[in-house]
């Protein structure tokens, strides 16, 4: 099999595709966790539409901030905390109790 100058530029654009994503779920995984574990609340899709981690601003769709949750549940990241309009989600294992306990405690 010949490689070709168009499938190489294909698989470099891939490759950039590949790591500007892994830094968006990054910088997703980084909010989630500061929602749930510093602001001790559940998520919702709305939350991660345009954030701020470490200066930098982040900005994505609704459609791609419901996918990257879709696969996030999937992989066992996050779980639901409650279903309601719109749906809230939790970091696997720190269940809606512990946040509002968390967030009682916090206050006083």
């Amino acid at each position: 099999m010949t490689i070709t100058l168009a499938m190489l530029k294909s698989s470099a654009a891939k490759r950039k595709d590949d790591i500007e994503m892994s830094k968006t779920l990054a910088a997703i995984k980084l909010r989630i966790a500061e929602i749930v574990l510093k602001e001790n609340r559940p998520f919702c899709i709305a939350d991660l539409e345009e954030f701020e981690i470490s200066g930098k601003k982040h900005r994505i769709t609704y459609d791609t901030a419901k996918n990257i949750v879709s696969f996030l549940k999937k992989t066992g990241f996050v779980e639901p905390a409650f279903s309601s309009r719109p749906a809230f989600y939790t970091m696997r294992g720190k269940t809606l109790t512990d946040i509002t306990a968390a967030s009682a405690t916090n206050s006083r």
